[in-house]
């Protein structure tokens, strides 16, 4: 497994995507994982994840650049074994979506727009 589901072009400009899925737990939070040497053999490129949050007959969509995991990596927040863990957990209306403890993600909600 190369890390990359999709290689797209526009414009002339190409981008990988990794297209990840989680259920919904029982405590309301999706869990995503990344191979750490995956990540980083694709970290210099236009690399994006696509996590898909299912909850029963609904899907959500995160559009994340590798560029945010790199900063939120270089801060530490997301640990430092073999596996990136993103925990998402959203607000009861859903408004909210957050990484970790705190991290808002919510700008990445259904926003393919990042994709560029």
């Amino acid at each position: 497994d190369s890390g990359v589901d999709i290689v797209a072009e526009k414009s002339n400009c190409y981008f990988n995507v990794q297209v990840k899925t989680a259920t919904c737990s029982s405590e309301g939070r999706y869990l995503f994982t990344i191979k750490r040497s995956t990540f980083a053999s694709h970290d210099k490129g236009a690399m994006f994840y696509v996590l898909v949050m299912r909850q029963k007959l609904t899907n959500q969509y995160l559009v994340i650049p590798s560029s945010f995991i790199q900063t939120l990596l270089s801060a530490g927040a997301l640990g430092s074994g073999p596996m990136l863990s993103l925990l998402i957990s959203t607000d009861e209306k859903g408004h909210r979506y957050a990484l970790g403890a705190s991290t808002d993600v919510s700008i990445f909600v259904g926003n393919f727009g990042v994709i560029r």
